[in-house]
């Protein structure tokens, strides 16, 4: 092992202790008021990582990166645990892509100083899962939490959001609409946010997200959203590309620093 590797293994090495201890502390499964467990699934310099795109190598050797599973409501969670600081953002993913969409993104913000967890669904009401990994979050050391999906990842951030307490920081929807699968109307859920909300969308979306955040702007706490509309019809994290990407990219670095603080 290079001298390299042997650092990079010893800070992701202190990261997994953090974590694993300060969840065995909070208690050992995912029920009301207690921490879910982790456990280590491989050190960063060697994994196979999650869906086989995040990499030690896709990172650089300034930003640490661990391998854990979260046990979840009802099942194994996978996440990934990338970079250094306390103000944390939460990646949910869309339906139809895997984690390797959000790279170009969460390379942005981890060197920005942010640290990003990533995850990928295991099957239960994914509300639910995404709070159990938010919790895994807070018991290793995460300060405050941005929560930031893309389609099915932004419907669920809403649900979570609504639901998560401590209360999380904000909330950034690309392209949200109005029912989380199968029966789940997001929009009840919007005027119970306790937080900032970011509605990002193509004015010609073909799923009807346009719609869908002019709805959960009119049903928001006074004040608590803001809607951006771009044109085009970019869905999810593909308004982080082409055409869009600019725009939305200003816009999610504005809200991150009004929510998190600077990194």
């Amino acid at each position: 092992m290079t001298r390299r590797a042997r650092a990079r293994s010893v800070v992701a090495s202190a990261l997994l202790l953090a974590l694993c201890a300060a969840c065995a502390a909070g208690g050992a499964s995912p029920g009301a008021g207690s921490a879910p467990t982790v456990t280590v699934l491989s050190a960063p310099a060697t994994a196979a990582a999650l869906d086989g795109c995040v990499t030690a190598d896709a990172f650089g050797p300034g930003v640490p990166i661990a391998t854990l599973v979260v046990h979840g409501p009802s099942a194994a969670l996978p996440v990934a645990v990338l970079g250094r600081g306390r103000r944390t953002v939460v990646m949910s993913n869309q339906s139809d892509r895997v984690l390797c969409a959000w790279l170009p993104l969460a390379r942005r913000l981890t060197g920005e100083g942010y640290r990003v967890l990533l995850w990928d669904y295991a099957g239960a009401p994914p509300a639910d899962e995404l709070r159990a990994v938010v919790a895994a979050a807070r018991a290793g050391g995460a300060g405050p939490v941005v929560l930031l999906g893309a389609s099915k990842g932004a419907k669920t951030s809403i649900v979570a959001a609504a639901g998560t307490g401590p209360a999380v920081a904000g909330v950034v929807s690309l392209s949200a609409e109005e029912t989380l699968l199968p029966d789940v109307a997001v929009a009840q859920y919007v005027p119970r946010l306790p937080c900032p909300l970011l509605l990002l969308t193509a004015a010609d979306d073909a799923y009807g997200s346009a719609a869908a955040a002019q709805r959960f702007d009119a049903v928001a706490r006074p004040g608590t959203a803001r809607v951006l509309t771009l044109p085009g019809t970019a869905h999810g994290v593909d308004l982080l590309t082409g055409p869009t990407a600019a725009a939305s990219l200003t816009a999610v670095d504005g809200f991150l620093r009004r929510t998190l603080g600077p990194a």
